[in-house]
């Protein structure tokens, strides 16, 4: 059949293949075609078609699994050696999958075969038509972009394609906030470290009438009966069927909801982390009911990608109330919320650390926790508890090897050490310390002041100088010894000490 050329339109179609059927798209839409990253960050409550997201030079991506929408053979998370096609669409961007790429061809309108479907499941219907090629011998499957963008729980960012490059975001730079970022399933999120009270070891926990597939159980928690929610079953990482052994890496973080205290059951404990508000990038919108859970994706050098939770979202209505709900005695009232604060005093958080013993710090001081640097800058002449400084992000910060300053045994090894990055006084530094234990939130009432005798004798005798008060504290049913330090005491040790040794040289 001949062609009327000026009458029909002729369109450039891409083809890539999955196994060895091929499939195609409008070149217009597809930006570019990209090598699969090392990895993609999962997303919490995500469609078994959703691979994941990436952050593609400041635009967070989500990659489909074409594979499985269209029941061929579906090789799971496998993304070694595969390509991702870019496609935008009525500014809406998304990545797809595929094996390997075919070629740009051009079409008329009229050689295209429409499909039309009759009450088809969305699933079945992202193929709009086939286009025959070679005179019959090769098909090649038309993939319709507008039903793929609106499949259920596709996340898509409008406001993707107009936002600022990174570059831009940071010469703005906002509000600092700091989160704590954890895994759950070896997938990395954060939550903003105002919204939570207290991290601590998973303890041993009790069956209660409560329990359900999310809520696992409950444990005392110095007189508060705490629930305690699977993160991983909740945010749809892992089945509730599946059991997963416990580990010594395992943490409770305890939150505030309302006027109940919620446990979430994580994987590991990673960092704190500092950001600017700019920092964070738009994360593609779930369109499903949860879908205002997300703050943001923060990518860190050196830490990848953090996807950000919003605390007041985590759980629903729903959910908080089958947990909560008919179990009063579990839960104190406002007043008498209110009464105990005030007998007892406001509660702060710390952050507890081990150095041979037990001490904390007050939270707000804390602005990060990082792993102890792989190099450092030595300048001469530095005081023996300098070990050293780095470059983080621009700042150089001075990093206090503790054990040197405390006088306590320097047999530590240095590569399981954390540091913990504290702002006072005007000045930023490092405490190099064995691990880091706990958030613990507790009142000032509760101190108890070290005996004048310590300071003079023992080897604590020199840090207890440092120290402002202890507490005792049930941590998993066993009482703890924590030593406060006193930051201002430690700054202008710090200062003066490094300023004399400025003056001498």
């Amino acid at each position: 059949m001949e062609i009327d050329k000026k009458s029909n339109v002729i369109e450039m179609y891409g083809s890539f293949f999955l196994d060895e059927s091929e499939f195609a798209l409008p070149v217009k839409i597809i930006q570019e075609v990209v090598n699969s990253p090392q990895k993609l960050t999962l997303m919490p409550l995500a469609p078994k078609y959703l691979l994941g997201v990436f952050n593609l030079r400041g635009v967070i991506v989500p990659v489909l699994n074409l594979k499985f929408m269209l029941n061929l053979n579906e090789d799971g998370q496998n993304i070694e050696n595969k390509k991702i096609a870019i496609i935008e669409y009525e500014s809406i961007r998304i990545g797809l999958l595929f094996d390997n790429t075919g070629q740009i061809f051009r079409n008329y309108e009229c050689e295209k075969s429409k499909f039309n479907y009759a009450n088809a499941d969305l699933l079945e219907n992202v193929i709009s038509g086939a286009i025959k090629l070679d005179d019959g011998k090769r098909i090649v499957q038309i993939l319709d972009i507008n039903a793929l963008v609106r499949l259920e729980k596709v996340p898509h960012s409008k406001d993707s394609l107009g936002a600022k490059s990174r570059d831009q975001r940071q010469k703005k730079q906002g509000t600092r906030s700091q989160c704590i970022s954890f895994f759950v399933e070896k997938n990395r999120l954060g939550l903003g470290i105002e919204s939570i009270y207290e991290i601590i070891k998973l303890p041993p926990l009790k069956n209660s009438f409560l329990s359900s597939d999310i809520c696992i159980g409950m444990f005392d928690l110095r007189g508060d009966v705490i629930p305690v929610v699977d993160f991983a079953v909740l945010l749809k990482y892992r089945n509730a069927e599946e059991i997963k052994p416990n580990t010594d890496e395992q943490r409770i973080i305890i939150m505030k909801m309302g006027n109940q205290k919620i446990g979430f059951l994580i994987q590991s404990v990673e960092s704190i982390v500092s950001y600017y508000s700019e920092e964070l990038l738009p994360i593609p919108t779930l369109n499903q009911e949860r879908s205002q859970i997300f703050l943001g994706c923060l990518s860190k050098e050196g830490l990848g990608d953090i996807v950000l939770l919003k605390t007041n979202e985590i759980l629903t209505h729903t959910e908080l109330a089958k947990i909560t709900q008919g179990h009063s005695n579990l839960y104190r009232s406002d007043t008498q919320d209110v009464k105990k604060e005030k007998k007892l005093g406001l509660k702060k958080p710390y952050i507890a650390f081990n150095i041979d013993s037990l001490f904390a710090v007050e939270m707000e001081l804390v602005k990060e926790l990082i792993e102890f640097p792989k190099s450092l800058i030595k300048p001469p002449s530095i005081s023996p508890f300098v070990k050293g400084m780095v470059n983080l992000r621009g700042k150089i910060v001075t990093i206090i090897d503790t054990r040197v300053l405390y006088g306590f045994d320097q047999s530590f090894e240095l590569e399981t050490s954390k540091v913990l990055i504290v702002e006072n006084m005007g000045m930023s530094f490092g405490l190099m310390v064995d691990s880091v234990e706990n958030i613990l939130s507790f009142s000032d009432d509760m101190q108890i002041k070290i005996p004048e005798a310590i300071y003079k004798t023992g080897k604590t005798s020199v840090i207890c100088k440092d120290v402002k008060f202890a507490v005792t504290i049930k941590i998993n049913n066993e009482n703890k010894n924590i030593m406060i330090l006193d930051l201002n005491s430690l700054t202008k040790k710090i200062g003066l000490e490094a300023e004399a040794d400025r003056t001498a040289g």
